[in-house]
Parts: structure tokens; C-alpha cells; sequence
């Protein structure tokens, strides 16, 4: 790709990244917003089934907890466990029997009129009698001998009644007494059922933990298992299931949590139904993407063309000009950065022959500058050698002073033209001695300075010429304008893995302006001729080298004297300098 790329024009070029930058976005961003509308829209339809379902199924629990709550009132009925507990004594006794049916019936009757959704209670004795009211006078009767199970209490369904079973037990004794079977009136879970509106095509299910259902959207359908394919789909646990096939159709299909007693609800709804309003936005963002490939290859086109063409004339007449045709001219249709350059290349090349001379002549004139500057520089040995005879003069007639001053000098200077750019501080202190020494002939007793520095810090490293600005500082600006004797103390110690050298002295001070700005980069004290843009060149050096981080510290009394801080890291091995300037 990346070859094939290379080889074609620029106007090839230039159409490939129009339409690539172009089409590809609206492709994607037609992709992105058809992807994710169908997700929002799937999800909204999820929740919207789950809604429907738990609203729903917190109506039916509650009619189930109603139903459950009917069996624990008769179960407590005083009468209900009296006639229960004595119908061993009244076995053959006619007119006992009767008496307690009618007791016990009576009980039934007043939950039965009372509850719409049960159609019928029926108590069987644990000697096998039978105490039965209902509402309704056709349709199967209720068997409670076939449902009765070893548990307390649970839910039947089969295909003519929906029932809930319960133990009767004696208070005292908790011994059993019976069973209570409440058939419940289905079509009262139809009318809970029949509120969901899930379009004519969906489907909904009332089942219990079995798969059998007891209500449909449609009809009541008790004791049937759940069909194909909703019984794969069914399952204990609360799930979503898009694309569901039944027969032709697709289905979203949800599978809700279980209620209280067990029971399911499973709703289903056409995905054609949801997916409507995406479909319509399919069919309309597909047009719209065509057009607009259309229109963007045909304005990329007449883009491209009107840019290359200056630049193919532009290309034309370089590759004249570099086979020699220097009086070329390029021609110019346009003002802007292809016309600019094309008339820059005209101008080039009517200054291409001047330039060469020009050329030509400043190497001549720099060959020159060269020669007279190599025969004005100074041998520094030959002012090492001068320095050194002038020392041997002055002591031969008995000058000593001259000959120390010389001899400092000399020592000094042979320091400062030393190439290396990092030294111990021990040859520093050194230097620092020699300039004293000839400060102290200047001086003579208006200053005293002392160096303090322990043996353990001579072996680090530090930048040449770094201490001696500042002690000339000190004693131009401190010294010097002071009417008495004043003293310079010099002193390093090591904090962790930096060095702290002060240069401390007892001189006229300064103001609290003049400190605060004495390391800025424009500001500067003059006296006598000298400023202190030596302080600032100081602390702009040592921040070059070791960051932001280390530097100066300035601390001032006016009247008292001032302390420079020198704040470095300590560094046993002598730095590499690099091509910064900086140690490596």
C-alpha cells in the first residue's frame, strides 16, 4: 500500500486523502450512529418489558399473599381446629357431623363470597372427611385427596384448577389436623394479565417454577407446559433474549425473577415491532450516504485539480532549472502559497549567478579574517614565561610584594585557561587564595577574608570560577564602600547529597529592593565602575548546568553585612559535559 502510495502523482494523491478523510468518517459515523441507536433502542425495550413484568408481578404477588394469608386465617379459626381436633368423638353421631360441617362451611363461605379470586375452599380431615364451598356449580370438582403432599405448604396447577395446598396443624401440639385447598379463580390473574399491552403479536406467560403456565395474554391456559422455543429460554434466573426465533417471526424475549411463590412471568414482543423506527432510519441514512460520496468525489476532484495544477508547472520548471536553464520563468496564475513559492522561484533563480559570486567572495574575505586572527593571538605560554621573569626580577631587587603579586597573578591565570569545565574544590579554594592575596595588597588592612572549609569537601566537584564572582562582590560592594575594617568568611558544608558554600561578610549591606531583585536578569549595582552582573551570571550558570533547583540564595542587613548561598549538588566523580552544557 505504502509503495503503491509513493509512486502515484500528486493528484492522485491528493484525491486518495479527500476521499479517504471524507467517505471514511461518514461511513463510520453512519456505522456509529445506526449501531448504537439499535442499542439504545434495544435496551429501552428491555427495560420496558421489565417494567411491564415487575409491575405486573407485584399485583399477582400480592393476590398470591392474599390467597396465602386467606389459608393462615382459616388455619387459626378457633371453630376450624375445635371441629377439626373432636371429629374422632363424634364418628356415627349424624347430627354432630352436621353441626360441624355447617360450622366449618359456614367459615369457608365468608372467605369465598368475600374473595373474587377464589372460586372455592375445600378442607379434608385428617380421618379423611371433607368440608368443600364454592361458587361455582359447573366445571370439575376440586380433588384435594390427588394433591396432597408431605409439605407445609405449596401451589398446584394442573389443567382445570390453580391450587393452593396447606397443612393444618393443632396449636398446641402442632399435630396434623388436615389439609386446606383454595382453588383460585384464574381469570382473576387473566384481568392482571390483560392490562400489559404488548401489541396483537406478543406474547406473555404466567408459569409457575414447572414451566406449566396458568394465564396467557389471550386465554387461561392452566396446566400447560411452556411450548417451544420459550421453554429453552426458561429458567429460574432473571434474563433478556434478543432475536428469538418462533416460527418466522423474531421475538426480545424476558424472562423474569420468580415472585414469592415461584411463579414466572415471560414477556415477548416482535423485534419488527420495536425495530420499526430503525429500520426507517436504515432506509434513509443509506441514501444520503450514497449522495454524499457522490458530491465528495466530484468536489475533490475540482479541488485537486485547481491545486495541482501551479505546482505541476512549479515541478516543470525546477527540473528545468536543474539541468541548467537558468534564465527559466516560471508562470503565475495564482496569489496564494503555490504562487508565492513560484514567484520566489523566479527571484531565485535571477539571483542564482550574483549569489554564486557573492559566495565566492565571502569565503575569500573569511580565509582573510582568519589569517589576521591567528597572527594577533597571544601564546599563553609566552605570557606564562614573562609573568615568571618579572617574578624572578622583582625578588632578585629585593621587591617581594611584587614578585607574590606576580606570581598570584600567574597561578590565576594559568587556572582560568585551563580547558576543563568542572574542577575539585580544592583547586578552586586554591585560585581563591591567589586572588586574595593580591586583593590584600590592594586592601592592605581594610579587609580581612578567611576561608573555612573542612579537608572531607576539597574532593568534590564543582564549576570553574564558580566562588570567585562572589567574593569579588562582596568585597567591591560590601567592603569597599565601608569606613572600617571589614571581614569575609568563607564556608561549605554537605546537607545530604548537595554542598552549601557561603560567602559571608560584615560589610555596608544592602536595602530589601536591591536584595530581592540582585538576581534578576536586567538589574544590576554599580560602584566605582563595577556591577554585580557577576552574582547574576553566577546563578544563571549554575541553573544551566543543574536545573531550576539549585542557585543563589541572597540574604541582606542593610548596615549589617550579606550572605551568598551557593547551593549545588555534591558530586564525587567529575561530570562529563555534554553538547547542553550540562553535566552527563
Amino acid at each position: 500500500m505504502t509503495k503503491w502510495f509513493h509512486r502515484q502523482g500528486f493528484l492522485s494523491k491528493l484525491l486518495f486523502i479527500f476521499l479517504t478523510m471524507i467517505l471514511i468518517p461518514v461511513i463510520f459515523l453512519s456505522f456509529l450512529e445506526y449501531y448504537y441507536s439499535k442499542k439504545m433502542l434495544t435496551e429501552k425495550t428491555n427495560d420496558y418489558l421489565k417494567n411491564l413484568a415487575s409491575v405486573t408481578l407485584s399485583k399477582i404477588d400480592s393476590t398470591v399473599l392474599d390467597i396465602e394469608n386467606v389459608a393462615f386465617y382459616i388455619n387459626g379459626n378457633e371453630n376450624v381446629q375445635t371441629s377439626l381436633k373432636n371429629e374422632n368423638h363424634t364418628a356415627g353421631d349424624r347430627v354432630a357431623y352436621y353441626r360441624n360441617y355447617s360450622g366449618i362451611r359456614e367459615i369457608l363461605s365468608s372467605y369465598v363470597l368475600l374473595r373474587q379470586e377464589i372460586n372455592a375452599i375445600s378442607i379434608r380431615s385428617e380421618f379423611g372427611r371433607e368440608y368443600t364451598y364454592t361458587k361455582t356449580r359447573y366445571g370439575p370438582p376440586l380433588d384435594i385427596a390427588g394433591y396432597i403432599r408431605g409439605e407445609k405448604q405449596y401451589w398446584v396447577v394442573d389443567k382445570n384448577h390453580i391450587v393452593l395446598m396447606k397443612q393444618l396443624n393443632a396449636f398446641s401440639s402442632q399435630s396434623l389436623l388436615g389439609y386446606i385447598a383454595l382453588d383460585v379463580n384464574a381469570r382473576s390473574l387473566y384481568d392482571i394479565i390483560a392490562d400489559i399491552d404488548l401489541t396483537q403479536s406478543g406474547r406473555i406467560f404466567l408459569v409457575n417454577e414447572e414451566g406449566r403456565i396458568l394465564v396467557t395474554e389471550s386465554e387461561v391456559s392452566s396446566g400447560e407446559l411452556l411450548g417451544e422455543p420459550y421453554r429453552k429460554y426458561f429458567g429460574q434466573e432473571e434474563a433478556f433474549y434478543n432475536n428469538v426465533r418462533v416460527g418466522n417471526t423474531y421475538y426480545s424475549v424476558y424472562n423474569s425473577g420468580a415472585i414469592s411463590n415461584g411463579w414466572h412471568m415471560m414477556l415477548a414482543i416482535p423485534r419488527d415491532y420495536y425495530m420499526r423506527d430503525i429500520t426507517r432510519l436504515q432506509n434513509a441514512i443509506l441514501p444520503i450516504a450514497l449522495v454524499t460520496a457522490f458530491v465528495t468525489a466530484m468536489l475533490s476532484i475540482f479541488v485537486a485539480r485547481g491545486i495541482t495544477r501551479p505546482m505541476r508547472n512549479l515541478s516543470q520548471a525546477m527540473e528545468d532549472f536543474g539541468q541548467g536553464n537558468f534564465d527559466i520563468n516560471c508562470q503565475v496564475d495564482s496569489e496564494d502559497e503555490i504562487g508565492r513559492l513560484s514567484h520566489t522561484f523566479n527571484q531565485m533563480v535571477m539571483d542564482m549567478n550574483s549569489l554564486v559570486n557573492t559566495v565566492y567572495e565571502q569565503k575569500v574575505m573569511k580565509q582573510e579574517a582568519q589569517m589576521k586572527s591567528l597572527q594577533m593571538q597571544i601564546n599563553p605560554h609566552f605570557l606564562y614565561n614573562t609573568l615568571d621573569t618579572i617574578n624572578w626580577m622583582a625578588r632578585i631587587q629585593n621587591v617581594d610584594e611584587i614578585g607574590d603579586m606576580v606570581a598570584a597573578l600567574s597561578s590565576m591565570m594559568r587556572y582560568s585557561l585551563e580547558k576543563k569545565s568542572f574542577v575539585q574544590l580544592r583547586e578552586e579554594v586554591k585560585s581563591l587564595r591567589d586572588y586574595l592575596a593580591i586583593q590584600n595588597y590592594r586592601y592592605e588592612d581594610k579587609m580581612e577574608a578567611e576561608i573555612e572549609i573542612g579537608e572531607e569537601l576539597m574532593i568534590f566537584y564543582i564549576p570553574k570560577l564558580l566562588i570567585q564572582p562572589i567574593l569579588e562582590n562582596a568585597i567591591v560592594h560590601g567592603i569597599e564602600e565601608k569606613l572600617d575594617k571589614g571581614h569575609i568568611l568563607i564556608t561549605a558544608k554537605r546537607e545530604g547529597e548537595d554542598i552549601y558554600i557561603q560567602v559571608e561578610d560584615d560589610g555596608v549591606g544592602m536595602t530589601e529592593e536591591s536584595m530581592s531583585h540582585i538576581l534578576m536578569e536586567d538589574y544590576s549595582i554599580e560602584n566605582r565602575g563595577h556591577t554585580s552582573i557577576g552574582v547574576v551570571n553566577v546563578n544563571r550558570r549554575i541553573q544551566m548546568i543543574y536545573g531550576k533547583d539549585y542557585g543563589l540564595l541572597v540574604q541582606s542587613v542593610l548596615g549589617a553585612g550579606t550572605k551568598v548561598t551557593i547551593h549545588i549538588p555534591a558530586q564525587e566523580v567529575e561530570p562529563q559535559e555534554g553538547r547542553s552544557g550540562k553535566p552527563v
